[in-house]
């Protein structure tokens, strides 16, 4: 796989960064062409944010 095709992200262990990774997740999607998924994705990357935080 392509690293153009690769998001990475560092995150504070805060509830704040719920927002910050869904919101970086659909800026690459859209970048990406692939609003289409944005929905599902920031569901999951905020549900695994969330876990991890907790």
């Amino acid at each position: 796989m392509s690293t153009k095709n690769v998001a990475t992200r560092t995150l504070a262990r805060d509830l704040a960064s719920v927002a910050a990774a869904r919101a970086g997740a659909s800026a690459h999607l859209a970048n990406w062409a692939l609003e289409e998924l944005d929905f599902t994705t920031t569901l999951v990357l905020g549900e695994l944010v969330t876990n991890a935080i907790n």
